[in-house]
């Protein structure tokens, strides 16, 4: 009876605290979109590669994957597909890692992570971005970044059409500062639907507050009663 009393105490627990933004609808007046960005001039330096990273189209669970960039040609991104951050490394050194490199699908990716760490972080990246007003008639909010400069030492990428939220009261469910906080916690970025891969929101999180109300008087009633117990003995 204690175990199963402190499961359900643990599981009230739980379903409070991790309810995801993903359930979180947009504000009055506001709808989720699509994103997609593209950068153009990589053409300039076909010496480089440049990637995404950690960038993927989830937009339930999120996973660490990176883009090799094309030149001109768009990047869909998922609402939980992570910040795109903007990377460049010699073309001989990626193919070299390329060649053994097996993606884990997971939350985690530890061959991309050394990616990372030989690679150049960029100057400017594109910036993930989810939600319009009803009015606007955009099916996708669609960026356009251009190379400045791209070398081995120096990557310059500016964005020309940088989006922006629109005006509302508190911060919204898909702020890209929001993303990035959940990229770096594991605790969400949710695929293609917006409730994706996080229905925690769903009965459990509405179960939550009456087996916590249940548990903790129960939880204290069983240990007053064993102390009481113990006394007798």
């Amino acid at each position: 009876m204690r175990s199963l009393l402190l499961s359900a105490f643990v599981l009230g627990t739980m379903a409070i605290t991790t309810t995801a933004k993903a359930d979180v609808p947009p504000p009055d007046g506001q709808r989720f979109v699509d994103y997609a960005f593209t950068v153009r001039g990589l053409a300039a330096a076909p010496e480089q590669v440049v990637f995404a990273y950690p960038c993927s189209t989830s937009a339930g669970v999120p996973i660490a994957q990176h883009r090799v960039l094309q030149d001109g040609k768009a990047e869909l991104v998922g609402r939980r597909g992570g910040e795109c951050r903007l990377y460049t490394i010699k073309k001989a050194t990626y193919d070299e890692w390329a060649k053994t490199y097996e993606p884990t699908n997971a939350f985690e990716d530890p061959a991309l992570e050394q990616l990372e760490a030989k690679a150049l972080l960029c100057a400017g990246a594109p910036r993930p971005t989810f939600v319009v007003t009803n009015d606007d008639a955009r099916n996708r909010i669609e960026e356009d970044l251009e190379v400045k400069t791209l070398t081995e030492t120096s990557c310059e990428i500016t964005s020309k059409n940088p989006p922006t939220l629109p005006a509302e009261k508190g911060a919204s469910p898909n702020d890209p500062a929001s993303n990035a906080d959940e990229s770096a916690s594991g605790a969400q970025p949710s695929s293609s639907s917006d409730d994706g891969g996080c229905s925690v929101g769903g009965s459990a999180r509405h179960a939550g507050p009456w087996l916590l109300a249940l548990g903790v008087p129960l939880f204290v009633f069983l240990g007053a009663r064993r102390r009481k117990n113990e006394k007798k003995r």
